[in-house]
């Protein structure tokens, strides 16, 4: 966490030097040099950070969470309190 800390109070001090110095070029340099920093960042993501290992215990059935989620509850269609015909149920943004 003070590694992260330094970097982002490293990058405060240094992010506007570096950009005046890059107005010389014009304007539009430390926009665009701002546009390509993080993209550099994800290609190191993607190139260095390992693939996930599969899961310890594996996942039996060859069910995905993402593709197969598990299926709802049933909903219970009755009012959760009786609604009288001479007072209307009050409604939740109701606040009067």
């Amino acid at each position: 966490m003070a590694s992260l800390g330094m970097a982002n109070g490293v990058g405060l001090v240094l992010g506007p030097a570096l950009a005046g110095q890059l107005a010389w070029f014009g304007l539009e340099a430390p926009l665009y040099l701002t546009t390509l920093l993080p993209l550099l960042g994800l290609v190191a993501l993607w190139k260095y950070l390992p693939d996930a290992p599969p899961p310890a215990g594996g996942r039996r059935g060859g069910r995905s969470l993402l593709t197969d989620p598990a299926p709802a509850p049933p909903h219970d269609s009755r009012p959760s309190r009786p609604c009288s015909p001479y007072r209307p149920a009050r409604s939740p943004w109701d606040f009067s």
